[in-house]
C-alpha cells in the first residue's frame, strides 16, 4: 500500500523554493512586485496583477519600447513554466508529482508599457507561501539578464 502524504508542507515548501530558483532574475522581480505590497487576506483571485516597465529602475538606462520587449519576453517565459509540487494538494502519497503553470493568462498593454499577470488557479493556493519566501530572498539583480552593461 502506499503511504500516505504526512510531510506534504516541508516537501512543496521546498519544491515552492526551488522552482522560484529556477526563475531568472527579471522573473522573480515581477513575483515580487506583484505580491510583495500585497496582504494575503487582499488575494484576489482573478485579478490581473499589473507589472509595467516604470516599476523596474533597471530600465532606466533602456528605452521604453526596448525595455517593454524585455519585459514581454521574460513574463512570456514565465508563462510557459511550471511549478512543481511533490505531494500536492491532490496528491494521494508525497512520492506524487504534480506540474502547476505559473500562469493562466498574459495581458499586455502597449499603451502603458505594462503586462497583466493571472496566475494559474492551483498557483493561486499557494500564493501565500510564494510571497513568503520572495520576502525573504535578498533581491538578485538583473543587471546580467537586461545585458546593461555588455
Amino acid at each position: 500500500m502506499a503511504k500516505k502524504n504526512t510531510s506534504g508542507i516541508a516537501l512543496y515548501k521546498e519544491d515552492l523554493k526551488q522552482s522560484i530558483e529556477e526563475l531568472t532574475d527579471l522573473q522573480r522581480k515581477m513575483l515580487s512586485l506583484t505580491l510583495s505590497d500585497l496582504n494575503p487576506e487582499d488575494f484576489n483571485l482573478d485579478k490581473i496583477y499589473p507589472v509595467s516597465v516604470d516599476s523596474f529602475s533597471e530600465f532606466r538606462c533602456q528605452n521604453a519600447e526596448d525595455a517593454y520587449e524585455t519585459l514581454i519576453e521574460s513574463a512570456s517565459a514565465l508563462f510557459d513554466k511550471f511549478v512543481m509540487i511533490r505531494g500536492g494538494i491532490e496528491a494521494q502519497t508525497e512520492d506524487e508529482i504534480e506540474f502547476y503553470r505559473w500562469l493562466s493568462q498574459l495581458r499586455y498593454s502597449d499603451k502603458t508599457y505594462s503586462v497583466g499577470l493571472i496566475f494559474s488557479n492551483m498557483v493561486k493556493l499557494y500564493l501565500t507561501d510564494i510571497q513568503e519566501i520572495l520576502l525573504k530572498k535578498t533581491e538578485p539583480s538583473v543587471q546580467k539578464e537586461l545585458d546593461l552593461f555588455s
